[in-house]
This record gives C-alpha cells, structure tokens and sequence, in this order.
C-alpha cells in the first residue's frame, strides 16, 4: 500500500504542475508600432504589380492570332515560320522564300488553308507526291488501314497489325 501511496502522490504532483503550466496565461509580447503609410506603400506595390501581370496574361491571347507552320522540301529557305490565323499554303510557301527550280508545283494544293502546328511539304520534281497532311498524319495512314477486333481476331491477323 505504500508503493501505491508513493505512486499517487507523484502522479497527483505531475497533473498539478501540468495543469499549472496549461492553466498559466502566455506572456503578453508587446505590440510593435508600425508606419501605417509603409505598409498601405508595400500593399499598394503588389496591387500594381499584380495588374500588370494580369494585364501581361490578357496581351496572350493576341498572340493566339499566329500560328507557326513547319515548311520542308523545295523552298528556298525551309524552316518553321510563323503566319496569321487563315494563311494558305501559297503563303506559308512565300515565307520560306518560294519555291525551288526543282519544285513540283502541280502536286501542291497552294490554295489549301493551313492550320497551327501544320507540316507543309514541297515535293521535287519526279518524286512521287504525298497527299498533302496540314496536320499530324497519323491519324489519316490508321483510318485507312483494316481494323482489326483484338477480342475476335486470329494469330494470323495479330500478325499482321502494324507496330
């Protein structure tokens, strides 16, 4: 019994002085005094700076008025050129210099409209001539080919699928 008296006893001391810090109001820090005028300064700078870069974030758009093509094959200068929205092939061509001595024209659609992104090639003469693709190309070369039910089909036709 007093085992358990002595364990009681510090165990009761322990809540005391716990409760005693718990209970104990936090030291009061003094308030410093600041210049009003300095910080309605501070907020004031980022306000402006924050219109500016909202104003810097509408001016994006405007750019969204070009748009940037990938010119290759019998230009004069082949290379990636930016042009307005609404440009044909013929000008994504006169960017890049015009065409070569050995271009053939007769296969090019110059009237055909270009869109963002788009790959215009310019064959040489005697090459044999690509459908004209404004866009990536792999979606048309798959939407020719045969699908195939991957559930349904045999050995032979998984042989066949490409890739």
């Amino acid at each position: 019994i007093k085992e358990y008296k002595i364990i009681v006893i510090c165990t009761g001391l322990g809540l005391l002085v716990g409760g005693f810090f718990l209970l104990k109001p936090a030291p009061q820090t003094p308030v410093k005094e600041t210049n009003l005028q300095a910080e309605v300064a501070a907020v004031s700078k980022d306000l402006v700076s924050e219109k500016e870069v909202n104003k810097e974030e509408k001016e994006e758009p405007v750019e969204q008025d070009l748009i940037t093509v990938d010119v290759k094959g019998a230009v004069k200068s082949p290379g990636i050129y930016d042009l307005p929205v609404g440009s044909r092939v013929n000008d994504a061509v006169q960017k890049a210099g015009g065409l070569t001595e050995q271009a053939d024209s007769k296969s090019l659609n110059l009237a055909q409209k270009v869109s963002d992104e788009a790959l215009v090639y310019v064959p040489t003469k005697g090459e044999e001539a690509v459908s004209q693709q404004t866009g990536s190309g792999t979606a048309s070369s798959i939407s020719k080919e045969k699908k195939v039910n991957l559930n349904k089909a045999s050995l032979e036709e998984l042989k066949q699928v490409k890739g």
